[in-house]
């Protein structure tokens, strides 16, 4: 699925895909993250959702909300998979004279990713999501239509976490699953220095070895790999919205060799940071 190559640029302020197969192979997609917000909603058999350093298990019905620039995969076991998919930037709501409600909103679901809906709650969502989709697939609705359906079933799923009790919790524990936030949060907070897995091994007082497997077990990812996807994700930021050199953003964000840097980001995003800035400014993202 190449969704977010179909996905563009700023002109396409939302993607919506129904998506359905059946298969007796269970496969992992990529760990990766977006500069948009993501909706998930889960129609097939069960499967497990990676958001962070978490990891979810999702049943049918379930609702998924993946908030910009948050690492997430899904792994697929045996069997149907079917859901609805909503990519849409975050001024997709622009037009709104007052966009902060609905800053709120997307902050408080960001916060709950995953949301187990009752049996009223699926009837309702799921009439709202097929009733936007049609609306999508029609070329006669633009995105006026759009934003007020979703806008109002982002409201829905806002009230619904409001007003249930308890919430179920469908996140899976792991016996060491503390240590992986933890380490997560050191990174991301000191991606930008050079960190070796002795340090690491040192600061919460654990094996190296041990920490590397339950970390990849967990995040789906290396710690090396994680490091670098912060590091191209703030060089990202940077090269959108600075007028930094690339050498300066290099530096910036942690990466030792500007070649180092310049060959991984074109294997990332297929094109070399000076590149990536000059489409950016082509399509109007730089201030």
């Amino acid at each position: 699925m190449d969704v977010l190559n179909r996905f563009g640029h700023l002109e396409n302020m939302i993607y919506i895909e129904h998506g359905i197969s059946s298969s007796s192979k269970s496969f992992l997609r990529a760990n990766h993250f977006h500069d948009f917000y993501e909706l998930y909603f889960y129609l097939g058999d069960s499967m497990t959702y990676f958001i962070d350093s978490k990891a979810y298990s999702i049943e049918k019905y379930d609702i998924v909300f993946i908030d910009k620039g948050v690492f997430h995969r899904t792994n697929y076991k045996k069997g149907t998979k079917e859901r609805i998919l909503i990519l849409f930037h975050p001024m997709f709501f622009s037009c709104l004279s007052d966009i902060s409600p609905m800053a709120k909103i997307l902050n408080q679901l960001a916060e709950t990713p995953v949301i187990r809906l009752n049996a009223s709650a699926i009837e309702q969502t799921k009439n709202t999501l097929f009733h936007l989709y049609n609306a999508y697939q029609n070329p006669d609705f633009g995105d006026f239509t759009h934003q007020i359906i979703l806008a109002n079933l982002l409201l829905y799923l806002k009230q619904y976490i409001d007003t249930t009790a308890q919430l179920p919790n469908p996140e899976i524990l792991y016996g060491n699953r503390q240590i992986v936030p933890e380490v997560v949060a050191y990174l991301n907070q000191n991606y930008n220095r050079s960190i070796s897995l002795e340090e690491l091994s040192s600061k919460f007082f654990v094996d190296k070895y041990y920490l590397c497997h339950v970390f990849k077990k967990i995040t789906g990812v290396t710690i090396i790999t994680f490091i670098n996807n912060k590091r191209l994700r703030e060089s990202q930021k940077l090269l959108k919205w600075s007028d930094l050199p690339v050498a300066a953003i290099c530096a910036r964000t942690g990466f030792q060799s500007q070649n180092h840097f310049n060959n991984l980001f074109k294997s990332t995003f297929g094109q070399t940071p000076s590149d990536y800035r000059k489409e950016q400014k082509k399509w109007g993202v730089q201030s």
